[in-house]
């Protein structure tokens, strides 16, 4: 019996450089689908959560969780495919799910605001000013590559979860590409 080796490297699909999203394609692992918020369910005030792999190398290998609110329903200069968030994120974080209180995917981590330069024209220091893409953007970027996904139940149906059930049931679909 020979030992075969399987190439791991993720393979690009399709993009769309303009949202910052990418679809790859990996060898088959066991992997969950997580359900995506229905349209028009987010809201400025409500929590979220981060999932991402931020600092590798520097911080836990393992898949680190993040929480705040969504401060704002558009990102820089009233950017509509926005949100912001106050849930902390570095570099690693970009690709991973935001995902609200009843743990279904409503936007995907794209940046942060760079501190650096915000502080040389104001003045002033931000702190965690960060951005994703919202949901709806996703969707129509699934869409147009003809790839299912699935919706979650409606909110009456649901209950809260708590944070460390919603990273729990993360860990089953959220991995680190690198």
């Amino acid at each position: 019996v020979k030992n075969t080796k399987i190439d791991m490297t993720p393979r690009l699909i399709a993009s769309d450089p303009i949202n910052d999203l990418a679809l790859l394609k990996i060898p088959p692992v066991k992997v969950s689908i997580p359900p995506m918020a229905g349209r028009n369910t987010t809201n400025q005030g409500d929590t979220v959560v981060a999932i991402g792999y931020p600092l590798q190398g520097y911080l836990a290998a393992q898949m680190n969780v993040t929480t705040g609110t969504i401060s704002a329903l558009a990102g820089p200069q009233n950017d509509a495919r926005l949100m912001q968030l106050t849930a902390p994120i570095q570099v690693g974080n970009s690709g991973g799910p935001v995902l609200n209180e009843f743990g279904d995917v409503v936007g995907i981590v794209v940046s942060k605001l760079k501190a650096d330069t915000i502080l040389k024209i104001t003045g002033d220091t931000p702190q965690n000013i960060n951005f994703a893409i919202k949901l709806q953007m996703l969707e129509a970027f699934l869409e147009a590559h003809e790839i299912s996904y699935k919706k979650a139940e409606a909110r009456s149906s649901k209950r809260p979860m708590k944070t460390a059930d919603i990273a729990k049931a993360a860990r089953a679909y959220a991995v680190a590409v690198t």
